[in-house]
């Protein structure tokens, strides 16, 4: 909680009876306080600002709010990043959909925003954009609570993200399009990429591929309104899919990506066994980013030798 200076204290100082020694002495009194609350201001603003709004700050980040079907979207990008190549695409996680597993949360945006600090170690042409809903956008009158919790990976949800997506990688001379989504945002990845025609690859960081399986395994509710990768038809074989998975993970166990390829799903999965839902990824991701260059440059090859 932020508790923001109401009284206003030179005036009560004046006011309170006590005169000075002299008024050399007063003024330069006056002019500590003055800074001193102007600093104990700064640190109350600091504290105010949000996770998000920290990070735009300290990042630079040129930030803008896009429309795409249903939805309007955040969207975050570097000032300095170069055009061409392939437009590089973050995508969130599913942040805080309920309050104790009961009721639907009024935000639903995460406080740890993994999917953006590795955004912000990429040094290619990249964009965060932001999932409908989050990030202050659930005053919109197209939001409801299903949007974030048993309708997050709907049909309007996807077709909204897919058209700004597009968009985006129209805007700029690029190759294509890589999506990279972490947890639910790699869930959302796999779906746009079905109906992207600029995607390139799908990397996904611990995403839940399979639906209905994450759920079960978690015994939570199905997400009767969402769409589940495991019941979509394959991709197309010009996008590459890739899925990082942890061998730590408890939220999306190992097991799930595995039900997901069991369906007939192409899929190269890399394995990380120190690593968990979070960590540790951060740390990881200049190397990982290496890795996924070679990879995406092995597979245009080989599309085009045949």
């Amino acid at each position: 909680m932020c508790f923001l200076p109401k009284i206003n204290y030179l005036q009560r100082a004046r006011n309170s009876g006590r005169q000075p020694v002299n008024r050399a002495v007063w003024h330069g009194g006056e002019f500590a306080l003055r800074l001193l609350l102007m600093l104990l201001l700064g640190f109350e603003l600091a504290a105010c600002s949000t996770p998000l709004e920290r990070q735009i700050r300290d990042n630079n980040l040129q930030q803008s709010v896009r429309t795409g079907t249903t939805y309007d979207h955040l969207v975050l990008s570097s000032r300095s990043r170069p055009d061409g190549g392939s437009l590089h695409v973050y995508i969130e996680g599913d942040g805080r959909p309920w309050i104790d597993g009961l009721r639907p949360a009024d935000d639903p945006t995460p406080k740890h925003m993994l999917a953006l600090e590795l955004m912000l170690l990429d040094d290619a042409a990249s964009v965060y954009v932001g999932r409908p809903c989050y990030f202050g956008e659930r005053a919109q009158p197209a939001c409801t609570a299903e949007d974030w919790t048993s309708g997050r990976y709907s049909d309007k949800v996807i077709a909204s993200m897919t058209k700004l997506i597009a968009e985006l990688g129209a805007g700029g001379d690029y190759d294509g399009v890589l999506l990279f989504g972490y947890s639910g945002g790699g869930t959302i990845a796999r779906l746009v990429a079905a109906r992207l025609p600029a995607a390139v690859a799908v990397i996904g960081v611990a995403a839940n591929l399979d639906v209905r399986a994450w759920t079960t395994a978690h015994d939570y509710l199905p997400l009767e309104n969402s769409l589940d990768p495991a019941l979509e038809v394959p991709l197309p074989h010009r996008v590459l899919h890739v899925q990082m998975i942890g061998g730590r993970d408890k939220v999306v166990p190992p097991s799930v990506t595995e039900s997901y390829r069991a369906t007939g799903q192409a899929l190269e999965i890399w394995s990380f066994e120190g690593f968990d839902h979070r960590c540790c990824w951060v740390d990881a991701w200049p190397d990982i980013l290496t890795r996924v260059a070679r990879t995406v440059a092995a597979h245009e090859r080989n599309l085009a030798s045949n």
